[in-house]
């Protein structure tokens, strides 16, 4: 099921979806989200040309967020969320974004403190997901906005 993000070891490559009217993924930070039932052959390819393959099912359409792993590197609450939702992470590095489900960013900082929040009153009621990338991993959680 997706969505799901995908990670490399090797850093600066991109990512694409060989059927994005089923699997779309962001080229940057692959994380990958079900449009439609089917499957899409997921490629990262390295600035090097080298390139490596994985192929994605998704059963239903983006309502299977409930498959992003909880973490304890990073926490988001309220959850769901209002106004404002805040945001621990485990040390001050990298950036943290919110995606909407179709693919887009609709927010983004650098990490300055350990604790930061963001107002959510432009975005619109629904299910988005928090990433925070930092050295050369990255976290990802579920964010529901009433």
């Amino acid at each position: 099921d997706v969505p799901k993000s995908l990670t490399s070891s090797i850093t600066g490559g991109d990512w694409a979806s060989d059927n994005t009217s089923v699997v779309i993924i962001d080229s940057a930070t692959g994380i990958a989200m079900g449009v439609t039932a089917g499957t899409a052959n997921i490629t990262y390819t390295t600035l090097q040309g080298c390139s490596s393959s994985v192929i994605l099912t998704a059963a239903t359409c983006p309502t299977g967020v409930q498959t992003v792993p909880q973490n304890d590197k990073m926490k988001v609450y309220p959850n769901p969320a209002n106004n404002i939702v805040s945001i621990s992470v485990s040390s001050v590095e990298g950036q943290i974004a919110i995606w909407n489900m179709t693919g887009i960013k609709v927010a983004e900082r650098k990490i300055s403190d350990v604790k930061t929040s963001f107002d959510l009153n432009a975005l619109t009621s629904g299910v988005y997901l928090i990433v925070w990338e930092h050295e050369l991993s990255r976290e990802v959680q579920r964010l529901v906005i009433k």
